[in-house]
C-alpha cells in the first residue's frame, strides 16, 4: 500500500491535504534486503545488500571486497553502534552499485569495508509471513544468500 498527502489550494491561510491511498503490488516485496549488481575492474557482480535507515556511511564487507578486487586506500574508521564505540581498520573506495534488472547505476562516493556485516537475510521471508494473515496476498521474494554483502546507509538517499 502506498500513500501520498499533497496540499490543496482552497484557501490562502488554511491548507486543505487530501490523501490518497492505493495498492501497489507490481514487483516482490523484499524489506530492506535486496539483490544488486557492483561494478569491479572486470565486470558487474551479483550482491545482497541490506538498506540500513540507521547508518549514515555505506560499508562493504571484506570479503565481497577482497573477492572482487575493489581495491580501496587504507584507513580507520569509528564505528558507534548501541554496543558502543570502537575504531577499526578499513579500505575507503568508490563504489558503483545497479539494480538487478536495469542499467541505472548510482555512485556511492565514499564506502568502507569493514571485516564482517553481522546481520543475515532470513531463510524465507515467504515462510515466515504465511504466519500473519494480513502479509499472506503479498508476493514476497526469497534472497538466494542469506550473507550480506553492502550495507547500503543514508550516504545513498536515492537507493533508500
Amino acid at each position: 500500500m502506498a500513500g501520498s498527502i499533497e496540499p490543496t489550494n482552497t484557501a490562502r491561510d488554511t491548507p486543505k491535504y487530501v490523501c490518497t491511498i492505493g495498492w501497489v503490488s507490481s514487483g516482490p516485496v523484499r524489506l530492506g534486503i535486496l539483490p544488486i549488481q557492483v561494478e569491479t575492474p572486470r565486470d558487474m557482480v551479483q550482491a545482497v545488500a541490506f538498506l540500513d535507515n540507521g547508518s549514515n556511511t555505506t560499508l562493504v564487507a571484506e570479503s565481497f571486497a577482497r573477492e572482487h578486487d575493489l581495491g580501496g586506500q587504507n584507513t580507520s574508521l569509528a564505528i558507534s553502534t548501541i554496543n558502543g564505540a570502537r575504531a577499526v581498520r578499513a579500505s575507503q573506495m568508490c563504489l558503483k552499485l545497479a539494480p538487478t534488472l536495469g542499467k541505472d547505476t548510482k555512485k556511492v562516493h565514499q564506502a568502507f569495508t569493514i571485516a564482517e556485516l553481522l546481520m543475515r537475510a532470513s531463510e524465507s521471508i515467504r515462510s515466515l509471513a504465511r504466519r500473519w494473515p494480513h502479509l499472506h496476498d503479498l508476493p514476497f521474494e526469497d534472497v538466494p544468500e542469506s550473507r550480506m554483502d553492502i550495507l547500503i546507509g543514508c550516504d545513498v538517499p536515492e537507493v533508500h
